[in-house]
């Protein structure tokens, strides 16, 4: 029993340093271009900013036309505007089996702020 609970706590910790691990940040003026590779499998990001959700999908047109997802993955926002600082998250899950069991990553996400 003992082996039993250890094991899980072990398996609780990783995950939870995994999932901490996802999570960037990134500092950039108002002006400049920033780029961040979310990775070919980013088909879609969900942005968030200013209390307000948006879903921008690879190759479309968004809510602000300076932001852009490429087919490959990058997030390119160029030129960068007040408007742009938030949360950028990629929404594909990545997941392994293990034995019998199913391990979940959380995908990468970047808090963008304004450097000052």
């Amino acid at each position: 029993m003992f082996w039993k609970i250890l094991y899980l706590l072990v398996v609780v910790f990783y995950l939870s340093s995994v999932v901490e691990g996802s999570l960037g940040f990134a500092s950039v003026a108002v002006g400049e271009t920033f780029e961040f590779d979310f990775g070919e499998e980013a088909k879609d990001i969900r942005i968030n900013r200013n209390s307000a959700e948006e879903i921008l999908y690879a190759g479309k047109q968004g809510k602000y036309p300076n932001v852009k997802l490429s087919d490959k993955g990058i997030l390119t926002i160029s030129p960068v505007t007040e408007n742009d600082f938030g949360m950028y998250s990629a929404t594909y899950k990545i997941e392994k089996r293990v034995d019998d069991s199913i391990i979940g990553v959380a995908p990468p996400a970047v808090v963008l702020v304004k450097k000052e």
